[in-house]
Protein backbone atom coordinates (compact mmCIF):
# COMPACT_ATOMS: atom_id res chain seq x y z
CA UNK A 1 0.00 0.00 0.00
CA UNK A 2 1.41 3.51 -0.86
CA UNK A 3 2.16 5.93 1.36
CA UNK A 4 -0.71 8.49 0.49
CA UNK A 5 -3.33 5.23 0.54
CA UNK A 6 -1.83 4.65 4.61
CA UNK A 7 -2.75 8.21 5.18
CA UNK A 8 -5.81 8.27 4.06
CA UNK A 9 -6.80 4.94 5.91
CA UNK A 10 -5.51 5.81 8.82
CA UNK A 11 -6.78 9.23 8.72
CA UNK A 12 -10.74 7.81 8.73
CA UNK A 13 -10.03 5.39 10.76
CA UNK A 14 -9.18 8.26 13.35
CA UNK A 15 -12.43 10.22 12.47
CA UNK A 16 -10.61 13.29 11.09
CA UNK A 17 -11.61 15.23 7.75
CA UNK A 18 -8.20 16.37 5.67
CA UNK A 19 -8.27 20.17 6.92
CA UNK A 20 -8.79 18.42 10.57
CA UNK A 21 -5.29 16.55 9.70
CA UNK A 22 -4.07 19.65 8.15
CA UNK A 23 -4.51 22.15 11.10
CA UNK A 24 -3.02 18.98 13.75
CA UNK A 25 0.15 19.18 11.29
CA UNK A 26 0.45 22.88 10.76
CA UNK A 27 -0.39 21.91 7.06
CA UNK A 28 -3.26 23.21 4.55
CA UNK A 29 -6.22 20.86 3.36
CA UNK A 30 -4.57 20.70 -0.11
CA UNK A 31 -1.37 19.59 0.91
CA UNK A 32 -2.88 16.50 2.72
CA UNK A 33 -5.03 16.09 -0.30
CA UNK A 34 -2.01 15.90 -2.53
CA UNK A 35 -0.09 13.30 -0.16
CA UNK A 36 -3.02 10.88 0.11
CA UNK A 37 -3.41 11.38 -3.90
CA UNK A 38 -0.02 10.29 -4.25
CA UNK A 39 0.52 14.22 -6.21
CA UNK A 40 3.19 14.58 -3.87
CA UNK A 41 6.05 12.58 -1.60
CA UNK A 42 5.85 14.25 2.19
CA UNK A 43 9.48 14.62 3.20
CA UNK A 44 11.10 13.03 6.30
CA UNK A 45 10.61 15.44 8.30
CA UNK A 46 6.78 15.76 7.21
CA UNK A 47 5.55 12.69 7.52
CA UNK A 48 7.26 12.73 10.87
CA UNK A 49 4.97 15.35 11.61
CA UNK A 50 1.65 13.70 10.20
CA UNK A 51 2.26 10.65 12.05
CA UNK A 52 2.60 12.53 14.95
CA UNK A 53 -0.72 13.85 14.01
CA UNK A 54 -2.26 10.27 13.27
CA UNK A 55 -0.75 9.27 17.00
CA UNK A 56 0.94 6.15 14.96
CA UNK A 57 4.88 6.03 14.23
CA UNK A 58 6.42 7.09 10.97
CA UNK A 59 6.91 3.01 9.73
CA UNK A 60 3.14 2.42 10.00
CA UNK A 61 2.71 5.22 7.42
CA UNK A 62 5.23 3.87 4.62
CA UNK A 63 4.44 0.26 4.12
CA UNK A 64 1.42 -0.11 6.54
CA UNK A 65 2.94 -2.43 8.77
CA UNK A 66 2.91 -2.17 12.72
CA UNK A 67 5.46 -3.50 15.14
CA UNK A 68 3.81 -4.12 18.25
CA UNK A 69 4.76 -1.93 21.38
CA UNK A 70 5.47 -5.07 23.94
CA UNK A 71 5.12 -3.76 27.24
CA UNK A 72 5.62 -6.15 30.14
CA UNK A 73 5.05 -5.34 34.37
CA UNK A 74 8.35 -5.34 35.14
CA UNK A 75 10.54 -3.52 37.90
CA UNK A 76 12.56 -1.15 35.84
CA UNK A 77 14.92 0.16 38.31
CA UNK A 78 18.15 -0.46 39.69
CA UNK A 79 17.34 -3.73 41.53
CA UNK A 80 18.68 -3.77 45.21
CA UNK A 81 17.77 -6.55 47.58
CA UNK A 82 16.84 -3.95 50.34
CA UNK A 83 14.48 -2.43 48.01
CA UNK A 84 12.99 -5.38 46.88
CA UNK A 85 12.15 -6.31 50.70
CA UNK A 86 10.61 -3.46 52.11
CA UNK A 87 8.61 -2.73 48.78
CA UNK A 88 7.29 -6.92 49.81
CA UNK A 89 8.22 -7.63 46.15
CA UNK A 90 10.43 -10.12 47.85
CA UNK A 91 7.61 -11.30 50.16
CA UNK A 92 5.42 -11.81 47.25
CA UNK A 93 8.31 -13.84 45.83
CA UNK A 94 8.48 -16.14 48.42
CA UNK A 95 4.54 -16.99 49.08
CA UNK A 96 3.69 -17.17 45.27
CA UNK A 97 7.03 -18.95 43.98
CA UNK A 98 5.59 -21.68 41.68
CA UNK A 99 3.36 -18.38 40.36
CA UNK A 100 5.98 -16.00 39.87
CA UNK A 101 8.37 -18.74 38.27
CA UNK A 102 5.46 -19.55 35.56
CA UNK A 103 4.79 -15.58 35.39
CA UNK A 104 8.72 -14.96 34.55
CA UNK A 105 8.46 -17.70 32.11
CA UNK A 106 5.94 -16.69 29.89
CA UNK A 107 6.85 -13.55 29.77
CA UNK A 108 10.11 -14.14 28.47
CA UNK A 109 8.59 -16.07 26.00
CA UNK A 110 6.36 -13.94 24.76
CA UNK A 111 8.95 -11.13 24.11
CA UNK A 112 11.40 -13.78 22.58
CA UNK A 113 8.79 -14.49 20.42
CA UNK A 114 8.41 -10.78 19.22
CA UNK A 115 12.30 -10.49 19.49
CA UNK A 116 12.44 -13.50 16.83
CA UNK A 117 10.31 -11.84 14.46
CA UNK A 118 11.51 -8.20 14.34
CA UNK A 119 14.96 -9.83 13.60
CA UNK A 120 14.20 -11.88 10.76
CA UNK A 121 13.75 -8.59 9.08
CA UNK A 122 16.20 -7.55 6.31
CA UNK A 123 17.10 -4.44 4.83
CA UNK A 124 18.63 -3.98 1.43
CA UNK A 125 19.77 -0.33 1.49
CA UNK A 126 21.00 -0.96 -2.40
CA UNK A 127 17.29 0.09 -3.56
CA UNK A 128 15.23 2.47 -3.32
CA UNK A 129 12.76 2.29 -0.12
CA UNK A 130 8.92 3.41 -1.62
CA UNK A 131 10.53 5.80 -3.92
CA UNK A 132 12.14 7.45 -1.12
CA UNK A 133 15.66 6.59 -1.42
CA UNK A 134 17.98 5.43 1.46
CA UNK A 135 17.15 7.63 3.90
CA UNK A 136 13.38 6.21 5.06
CA UNK A 137 15.46 2.79 4.51
CA UNK A 138 17.67 3.35 7.67
CA UNK A 139 15.09 5.41 9.55
CA UNK A 140 12.89 2.04 9.17
CA UNK A 141 16.13 -0.02 10.25
CA UNK A 142 16.58 2.17 12.66
CA UNK A 143 13.08 1.83 13.89
CA UNK A 144 13.76 -1.93 13.97
CA UNK A 145 16.94 -1.83 16.11
CA UNK A 146 15.08 0.57 18.91
CA UNK A 147 12.83 -1.72 19.50
CA UNK A 148 15.06 -5.05 19.64
CA UNK A 149 17.07 -3.22 21.87
CA UNK A 150 14.01 -2.79 23.85
CA UNK A 151 12.57 -5.94 23.96
CA UNK A 152 16.26 -7.44 24.92
CA UNK A 153 16.59 -5.01 27.32
CA UNK A 154 13.19 -6.34 28.82
CA UNK A 155 14.34 -9.71 28.89
CA UNK A 156 17.58 -8.86 30.52
CA UNK A 157 15.53 -7.37 33.34
CA UNK A 158 13.18 -10.52 33.58
CA UNK A 159 16.01 -11.75 34.07
CA UNK A 160 18.13 -10.06 36.64
CA UNK A 161 15.20 -9.96 38.41
CA UNK A 162 14.44 -13.18 38.78
CA UNK A 163 18.27 -13.87 40.27
CA UNK A 164 18.18 -11.21 42.59
CA UNK A 165 15.39 -12.90 43.87
CA UNK A 166 16.29 -16.68 43.77
CA UNK A 167 19.43 -15.51 45.45
CA UNK A 168 17.81 -13.95 48.11
CA UNK A 169 15.67 -16.50 49.02
CA UNK A 170 18.97 -19.18 48.92
CA UNK A 171 20.42 -16.84 51.41
CA UNK A 172 18.02 -14.80 53.52
CA UNK A 173 19.35 -15.68 56.81
CA UNK A 174 22.22 -14.32 55.59
CA UNK A 175 20.59 -11.55 54.16
CA UNK A 176 18.55 -10.61 57.31
CA UNK A 177 21.76 -10.79 59.72
CA UNK A 178 24.02 -9.12 57.50
CA UNK A 179 22.64 -5.64 58.00
CA UNK A 180 21.50 -5.04 54.70
CA UNK A 181 18.00 -4.46 55.94
CA UNK A 182 18.00 -1.08 56.63
CA UNK A 183 17.49 0.04 60.40
CA UNK A 184 18.93 3.44 60.65
CA UNK A 185 19.52 6.50 58.57
CA UNK A 186 23.00 6.27 58.09
CA UNK A 187 22.71 3.00 56.15
CA UNK A 188 19.81 4.25 54.31
CA UNK A 189 22.00 7.31 53.21
CA UNK A 190 24.48 5.24 51.87
CA UNK A 191 22.30 2.58 50.07
CA UNK A 192 20.82 5.32 48.60
CA UNK A 193 23.82 7.18 46.93
CA UNK A 194 24.65 3.15 45.54
CA UNK A 195 21.60 3.73 43.63
CA UNK A 196 23.03 7.50 41.99
CA UNK A 197 24.26 6.22 38.51
CA UNK A 198 26.65 9.22 37.36
CA UNK A 199 29.26 9.70 34.81
CA UNK A 200 32.09 12.15 36.32
CA UNK A 201 33.25 12.27 39.47
CA UNK A 202 32.66 14.95 40.22
CA UNK A 203 29.33 14.77 39.49
CA UNK A 204 29.03 11.55 42.15
CA UNK A 205 30.71 13.95 44.53
CA UNK A 206 28.02 16.70 44.32
CA UNK A 207 25.26 13.67 44.68
CA UNK A 208 26.73 12.55 47.80
CA UNK A 209 26.81 16.02 49.30
CA UNK A 210 23.37 16.05 48.69
CA UNK A 211 22.22 13.40 50.41
CA UNK A 212 24.95 14.06 53.69
CA UNK A 213 23.18 17.65 53.72
CA UNK A 214 20.24 15.96 54.54
CA UNK A 215 18.43 16.23 57.39
CA UNK A 216 17.53 12.00 59.06
CA UNK A 217 13.96 13.27 57.96
CA UNK A 218 14.46 13.66 54.57
CA UNK A 219 16.71 11.20 54.12
CA UNK A 220 13.67 8.82 55.10
CA UNK A 221 11.29 10.93 52.87
CA UNK A 222 13.83 9.87 49.84
CA UNK A 223 14.21 6.63 50.45
CA UNK A 224 10.09 6.35 50.77
CA UNK A 225 9.81 7.63 47.73
CA UNK A 226 12.13 4.91 46.05
CA UNK A 227 9.95 2.39 48.08
CA UNK A 228 6.71 3.40 47.20
CA UNK A 229 7.01 3.33 43.44
CA UNK A 230 8.49 -0.15 43.83
CA UNK A 231 4.73 -0.98 46.08
CA UNK A 232 3.32 0.33 43.16
CA UNK A 233 5.05 -2.32 40.81
CA UNK A 234 4.21 -5.06 43.55
CA UNK A 235 0.63 -4.86 43.00
CA UNK A 236 0.48 -4.71 39.42
CA UNK A 237 2.73 -7.89 39.93
CA UNK A 238 0.55 -8.94 42.19
CA UNK A 239 -2.47 -8.52 39.50
CA UNK A 240 -0.60 -10.54 37.01
CA UNK A 241 0.03 -13.75 39.51
CA UNK A 242 -3.39 -13.70 40.55
CA UNK A 243 -4.74 -13.86 36.78
CA UNK A 244 -2.66 -16.85 36.47
CA UNK A 245 -4.17 -18.44 39.67
CA UNK A 246 -7.48 -17.87 38.48
CA UNK A 247 -6.83 -19.59 35.22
Amino acid sequence: MAIGENIRKIRKEKKLTQKELGKLCGMSEAQIGQYENGLRNPKMETLKKIAKALKVSSFDLIDGYKIPVYQVKHINIEVEPWALYYSNIFNTYKEKSDLFYTWYRRKKQEISYELDKLKSVKFDFNIPFHDYGQDIGKASNDFFTDHINYLQGLINDLDYLFETLEGMYEEQDSFLENGTILDTVDKKRKELLKLVHTHFIDEREQEESYFNSLSDEKVEKEFNKLIDKLKLENNKLLKELNKLENK
